[in-house]
């Protein structure tokens, strides 16, 4: 729900969805020959290059999985190690008011459209992803808010940032969906991470899958305690137009 553009159609449980009427995106490969009907396959986080019968191999990059292991010592935030999350921790403490609801959906929007702007959307084109947080706060959030970690961050009243993490977990894993925050305000984002993975701590460890990154996002994501760092393929795959002259 959180990687969905408005036009993208998400197919049967979640396990890929409908880009248009030619492409399709999977997240398990067994699943292709139902969708071959279709001229182009996408597999999305698979661990090894394949082949698909039928199709050719276009293109493909790798990105890392990243799952952090959160236990009752991290939260202790002892030590250099943890030293900047404990000084963000206490500065932020003192201005940010966090909420568990957002009674104004419109709100939220807003608050991405603008965060757009001072991303560098506008002047550069950067590819933001922001589409799919409105998207999911759209069409999503209302109907699967009871299955969510959603906290909304404050200043003065004013929004500044969200996190939403999905409530289903598998062995103690939980998914980290979307995040945003107001870039104006040094090392809010870690503030904003640290203070969810607080919420969704009990009495005992859990993960959280972050999903993929690359560059210095993933460098931000090791600040946190990390528990595996695989890499994971995104393969694009074109039917094979030789295909029908191997019939002959």
């Amino acid at each position: 729900m959180g990687m969905l553009s408005k036009s993208y159609i998400p197919i049967e449980n979640y396990l890929g969805f409908i880009k248009n009427k030619k492409e399709v995106v999977l997240f398990d490969s067994s699943f292709a020959g139902k969708y071959s009907n279709f001229d182009k396959i996408n597999l999305h986080y698979y661990n090894k290059i394949i082949e698909i019968e039928g199709y050719k191999k276009k293109s493909s990059y790798t990105s890392n999985l990243i799952i952090s292991k959160f236990s009752a010592d991290f939260f202790k935030l002892e030590g250099k190690k943890y030293r900047e999350i404990r000084e963000t921790r206490n500065k932020y403490n003192k201005l940010v008011e966090v909420k568990y609801k957002i009674d104004n959906i419109d709100r939220v929007v807003e608050f991405i459209k603008k965060w757009n702007i001072d991303r560098g959307k506008e002047k550069y084109g950067w590819q933001l992803h922001s589409g799919y947080d409105i998207n999911f706060f759209n069409k999503f959030y209302n109907e699967e808010k009871d299955n969510l970690f959603s906290n909304f961050y404050y200043i003065d009243d004013e929004l500044v940032g969200y996190a939403i993490i999905s409530k289903e977990q598998k062995d103690n894993c939980y998914n980290y969906i979307i995040r945003k925050n107001n870039t104006k305000y040094r090392n809010l984002c870690l503030y904003i991470d640290y203070k969810i993975f607080e919420r969704v701590f009990i009495d005992k460890n859990f993960y959280i899958n972050w999903g993929c990154s690359s560059g210095n996002v993933l460098k931000y994501k090791k600040k946190f305690p990390i528990y595996l760092c695989e890499k994971r393929h995104f393969i694009k795959y074109e039917r094979s137009t030789l295909q029908q002259d191997e019939l002959f």
